[in-house]
């Protein structure tokens, strides 16, 4: 019985990711159109924190 559920809450790392340019490279071979390619950053900035809610009582499991 899940009735007791009425809210979840996350925290998430916010992790950044920046484009790397492949122009270096020339002749490079086997890279679609629109390849991409992402370089993440060694550590997060900070956390993402999200909360679902319903009113209590209106679970329907």
């Amino acid at each position: 019985n899940w009735k007791w559920l009425d809210r979840v809450s996350y925290a998430l790392p916010n992790r950044h990711f920046f484009a790397v340019d492949l122009n270096y490279f020339r002749g490079t071979k086997n890279l679609a159109e629109h390849a991409d390619v992402y370089q993440p950053l060694a550590d997060p900035s900070g956390l993402i924190s999200a909360t679902v809610a319903r009113a209590p009582g209106t679970a329907r499991l």
